[in-house]
């Protein structure tokens, strides 16, 4: 059944007989994203290989009675956040990254090599000629590279604040506009995150294709180099937002002050933190370590400060090995049946696990969560 697709005017009086529609699969994940009018969305174009559903209840108009270039923005929006197939970062079967012309478009093998053919051509033409790049000698055209970067031309004419402060208005627009995924239910998403889930499981990209020893090789080279999270711009950015939340106004003891009984408790404790506190642990080996620097300890011997800090105030027994100088660790003993009917006997799940190649939710099955993991069960 064809929605109603009646235009409207704004106060301006432009047109808002635009919309944004999506094709559905059968299992009501999108597979195709697009921007039209009138009965668009129900006709295949001429120049597209993406056909409308059959079954017209799998055309789902995502927003209507937008102008043209809100339909744009809306249309790149969902396709930025589906991802294309083609390129392997989504489900959805476009070709562009939506939007006027033929942004993110890649073209086949035989229109690169006709491209490929005909620059070689025109490049050959224009070199015999002297004109155009090609009559321009190297340090040429590296000066009029550094003067264009210089005066702020072509690709360079945005600075980062103000790109930053484009994006920002970009995400307001859309906020108010109620778009992203506002236009999805939660069943659509959901569908969509397990397909691309999948996908990069079976593709081996993304997280989904790490392994456990090489996510972990990963978190410890970006925290070595400063990556991402551990980058020196994104710690004072963090630093920068956190202390703009706690300062002035923001500030919860704003306008208070503390009473002399407070005041006395937080001398004394200031104190309290001035003697060096010393640590003991038993390590792997059985040898006692004593140490004063907490982090230090930790990250010269690859430990989770709050997996320590559990073993000090003995909330847990261990942490990769490590217990209080008393702890006397007993090893547990586990027992499980193979797919062939073996019994197997072993004292560490993750060596286990590695050694038979099985993924995950071994634990599961040990501890009564799961009746089974790849045809291992309890005997």
């Amino acid at each position: 059944m064809k929605e109603n697709l009646n235009t409207a005017k704004d106060t301006s009086g432009v047109m808002n007989n635009f919309y944004v529609y999506s094709y559905l699969r059968e299992d009501k994940s999108p597979y195709y994203i697009g921007k039209g009018k009138d009965d668009r969305c129900f006709v295949k174009g001429k120049k597209e290989s993406v056909s409308p559903p059959r079954d017209k209840n799998r055309i789902k108009i995502i927003k209507k009675n937008l102008t043209e270039q809100e339909a744009f923005e809306l249309e790149k929006l969902y396709i930025l956040m589906f991802g294309r197939k083609d390129l392997g970062t989504g489900i959805l079967r476009n070709l562009t990254n939506g939007g006027e012309g033929v942004s993110g478009y890649i073209p086949s093998e035989g229109v690169r090599k006709a491209r490929r053919r005909n620059g070689k051509v025109i490049g050959n033409h224009n070199a015999q000629l002297k004109r155009g790049v090609c009559s321009l000698t190297k340090e040429q055209r590296v000066k009029n590279g550094n003067y264009v970067k210089e005066n702020g031309l072509g690709i360079f004419s945005q600075t980062p604040e103000q790109k930053k402060e484009n994006g920002k208005k970009a995400g307001q627009k859309a906020k108010e506009l109620g778009l992203g995924v506002c236009g999805f239910g939660f069943e659509e998403r959901s569908a969509a995150g397990k397909i691309g889930g999948a996908k990069n499981r079976d593709n081996k990209t993304g997280i989904c294709g790490l392994s456990y020893e090489e996510r972990s090789a990963w978190g410890k080279k970006c925290k070595k180099e400063g990556i991402g999270i551990f980058s020196q711009e994104y710690l004072k950015v963090r630093s920068q937002i956190l202390s703009e939340r706690t300062s002035g106004e923001n500030n919860p003891m704003y306008g208070k002050t503390h009473s002399p009984e407070t005041r006395e408790k937080i001398r004394k404790k200031a104190l309290e933190r001035k003697d060096k506190k010393i640590y003991k642990l038993k390590n792997p080996n059985g040898e006692i370590i004593i140490f004063e620097n907490f982090k230090e300890f930790c990250d010269k011997n690859d430990l989770n400060l709050g997996g320590v800090g559990n073993v000090l105030r003995g909330k847990y027994i261990q942490h990769k090995g490590w217990t209080l100088p008393e702890t006397i660790l007993e090893k547990k003993i586990y027992t499980i049946k193979s797919p062939d009917g073996k019994i197997h006997t072993f004292d560490n799940i993750k060596q286990f696990s590695k050694e038979h190649n099985i993924k995950c939710g071994l634990d599961a099955v040990l501890r009564g969560v799961r009746k089974s993991c790849y045809g291992w069960t309890k005997p």
